[in-house]
């Protein structure tokens, strides 16, 4: 079976529904021309559900790590949905599970997207264990995809 691919939208988030086999070939390059047109729409936050997937074999795999490398060079995210047990196997022997985030939950992983939007800025209020330590607040803000800066505030 060929891969086939649609996308839908959840806010700004544009889920990938994916369904055939991801290998060597044309199920791969559909994969890689989806992510760059979606990238050259100004998507860049990603959830790829694999619930359809029946096959992914070393190039598959590959597509996904340069997939995910584009998003992030973009400032995006691209996390994986619904990976059935081979795939998960498959991640976990070839040391790539880290790479990713990946769930099984539709909702909590759009919601995911937005809990650090960059430019978004969070307070936070830190306490101590006694009523005599001292209080701050921390603004935190979004750096280069994945790294988080803090700084106090008075």
């Amino acid at each position: 079976m060929n891969m086939t691919i649609a996308t839908r939208e959840a806010g700004d988030v544009t889920i990938v529904d994916l369904r055939g086999r991801l290998v060597v070939g044309a199920e791969g390059a559909a994969l890689r021309r989806q992510v760059r047109d979606l990238l050259h729409d100004g998507k860049n936050k990603l959830l790829l559900n694999a619930s359809q997937v029946e096959f992914i074999d070393s190039s598959g795999l590959g597509e996904l790590v340069t997939a995910l490398r584009s998003v992030r060079k973009q400032g995006g995210e691209l996390k994986l949905l619904n990976l059935g047990e081979k795939f998960h196997d498959l991640l976990r022997i070839t040391k790539l599970y880290s790479l990713f985030e990946i769930t099984d939950d539709e909702a909590s992983a759009v919601r995911s997207f937005t809990q650090f939007d960059s430019g978004r800025q969070i307070l936070v209020e830190l306490t101590g264990a006694t009523s005599a330590a001292p209080r701050c607040e921390l603004e935190i803000s979004k750096v280069d995809g994945q790294q988080v800066d803090a700084t106090e505030r008075e």
